[in-house]
């Protein structure tokens, strides 16, 4: 209500002529309630101004520019990314692939801010990564990202809606608004009718459609999935990927870790890694990127043995 009346345009003069006093009175009651109530500061600003710019669907919503990363493995100094420059806009579809050892599941750590880089910027929807400290990241991939992963990582007591719900849960989403969302994610990957199931009741493909629900249940603008279709038969590697591409036709960001060819083949954009580096960028719908030059990476003296990286470097 005190918003409304913010915004309230003036009465007709025909109104104020006969109703000069009432009118006063009026305007001063609204002021004196909204300075008790701290809204004088957005009544000052017009609606117009205080609304976001409008984004494109092509607009940046990733953007790397010469980040480096470096672990060390008791002494010796392993460098994972070497300057590695990259932008992403809103609604691609982007594979990174590179063998084992290239940095491609590295960048995608450090993309989900699961990682931080040792140095360069990173920009995710136009907010510096750089700068939050540990809770504020852990919002931002609640409500930014999305996370498929190739061993599922579903709670095994727990059944596929519950798994659904999980994101919710840290959101601090009330229950009964979360069941109706995870039963909505569920309908969007197939799964209406084995929502009460638990994930040893479901096929391989069946629990990665549960992770993929998971994964886009708070309608984040950005998924990544590393290595998705690792643990599938070829039948079922068609049916998940045609669901990645379903959920990009919808306007999401999707960015697909793997060293298949043919799992690069859906996306509309590939980037190649090795040595830490990329080596090729297709660019958006296959056009070919003139990729620079890695930047060296800093050299600094073993921090300690919790540098080391978490899980292999890939």
């Amino acid at each position: 209500m005190l918003l409304r009346f913010a915004y309230a345009s003036a009465r007709p003069p025909a109104f104020a002529a006969r109703w000069p006093e009432r009118r006063e009175r009026r305007t001063l009651v609204r002021h004196a309630r909204v300075r008790r109530t701290g809204l004088a500061r957005v009544a000052a600003v017009p609606r117009t101004a205080r609304r976001p710019p409008p984004r494109t669907l092509m607009s940046a919503l990733v953007k790397l520019d010469a980040i480096t990363k470096v672990y060390w493995m008791g002494e010796v100094e392993v460098q994972a990314l070497r300057g590695v420059s990259l932008e992403l806009s809103r609604g691609e579809m982007v594979a990174i692939m590179g063998a084992s050892g290239s940095g491609k599941s590295t960048t995608l750590n450090v993309i989900g801010t699961l990682d931080r880089p040792t140095g360069g910027r990173y920009l995710l929807d136009d907010e510096p990564v750089e700068e939050l400290d540990e809770v504020e990241l852990a919002q931002l991939r609640n409500r930014k990202i999305g996370f498929v992963f190739q061993s599922f990582n579903l709670l095994p007591r727990d059944t596929a809606l519950a798994n659904v719900e999980l994101p919710m849960v840290y959101a601090g989403v009330r229950p009964a608004d979360r069941r109706a969302r995870a039963a909505r994610a569920l309908a969007r990957v197939g799964l209406e009718d084995r929502a009460h199931h638990l994930p040893n009741q479901l096929s391989g493909g069946q629990q990665q459609r549960v992770a993929i629900a998971r994964a886009i249940v708070n309608e984040p603008p950005l998924l990544l999935a590393d290595e998705p279709t690792g643990a599938l038969d070829s039948a079922t590697t068609g049916q998940v990927m045609e669901l990645f591409c379903a959920l990009h036709a919808q306007g999401m960001t999707v960015v697909v870790v793997t060293h298949d060819r043919s799992i690069a083949d859906y996306a509309t954009r590939v980037v190649t890694f090795r040595d830490g580096a990329i080596v090729e960028d297709t660019g958006p719908r296959g056009r070919r990127v003139d990729v620079p030059p890695p930047v060296p990476g800093p050299s600094s003296s073993p921090p300690g043995p919790s540098s080391s990286p978490p899980g292999g470097l890939s």
